[in-house]
C-alpha cells in the first residue's frame, strides 16, 4: 500500500541527554484526506555519542502509546494504523 498527501505535525514532547547518546521524543499527528487524518503516534529518536562527544545519525523508533509494539519504520507503523 503506498500513501500519499500525507502531512505529519510534530510536537517536541521531551529530550535526555545521557553520556552516550541523546533521546528525543515526539508526538506526531497525521494531516491527510486518506482515514488516517487525524491518527496519533509518537516517535523516539535515538543519536549516539562517539568518543570526542560528537553526534552520528539517529534511529528512529515509532509506537502508538506507550504499551503498543514499537516499529522501526514508519511505513509498517502507517500499515498498523491503517487497520
Amino acid at each position: 500500500m503506498t500513501y500519499k498527501n500525507i502531512n505529519l505535525t510534530s510536537k517536541y514532547i521531551a529530550g535526555y541527554v545521557f553520556d552516550t547518546y541523546s533521546l528525543r521524543k515526539y508526538k506526531k499527528t497525521i494531516k491527510s484526506t486518506c482515514k488516517l487524518n487525524g491518527k496519533v503516534f509518537y516517535c523516539e529518536v535515538v543519536t549516539e555519542r562517539d568518543e570526542t562527544g560528537r553526534y552520528g545519525f539517529g534511529k528512529s523508533f515509532y509506537y502508538k502509546d506507550e504499551n503498543s509494539k514499537i516499529y522501526k519504520s514508519i511505513k509498517w507503523m502507517l500499515k498498523s494504523l491503517n487497520k
